[in-house]
C-alpha cells in the first residue's frame, strides 16, 4: 500500500492506495503513530484508491479512530471507493465512521468541530 500525506489547515490527510489487508495495515500504523506522536489529532483517510478492504484493515481504522477520540481527535473518511463503501455496508458498519464525499468536505467538518465550545454547566450546578 501507498500512503500520501499532506496537511491542509491543521488537518492531515492520508490518502491511501492500494490493499488495506493484513499483510498491509503495517504501513499505516506507522504513519498514524508518527502523527499521533507530532501532536496530530484530525484526520481524514482518502480511500477512492483503495481496492481490497479486509476485516484486518477494518479493525485499523476503528483502532485509529479510538485512539483519536480519546485524545480529542476526530477521524474522517473520505471519497470512499466502491469496494469500502461494500465491504463497510456488509459488515454492517457504515455508520461506525464519519464519511465525506471528498477531501474538502471533510476538512470543512474537521474544522466546523474543532469550532464548538464544550458546554458549560450552569453555576448552580457546580459544586
Amino acid at each position: 500500500m501507498k500512503i500520501a500525506t499532506r496537511d491542509v489547515e491543521g488537518v492531515t490527510i492520508l490518502k491511501l492506495t492500494g490493499r488495506l489487508t493484513l499483510e498491509e495495515i503495517h504501513s499505516i500504523e506507522a504513519q498514524t503513530k508518527e502523527l499521533l506522536a507530532n501532536g496530530r489529532s484530525l484526520l481524514v483517510i482518502n480511500m477512492i484508491d483503495v481496492r481490497d478492504l479486509s476485516s484486518s484493515g477494518i479493525a485499523k481504522i476503528l483502532a485509529i479512530k479510538r485512539t483519536l477520540e480519546s485524545r480529542g481527535g476526530m477521524l474522517v473518511l473520505s471519497d470512499l471507493s466502491p469496494v469500502c463503501e461494500h465491504v463497510l455496508d456488509l459488515a454492517g458498519l457504515t455508520e461506525a465512521f464519519v464519511t465525506c464525499k471528498n477531501d474538502a468536505a471533510a476538512i470543512a467538518l474537521l474544522q466546523d468541530q474543532t469550532k464548538i465550545e464544550p458546554v458549560r454547566a450552569p453555576d448552580e450546578f457546580l459544586p
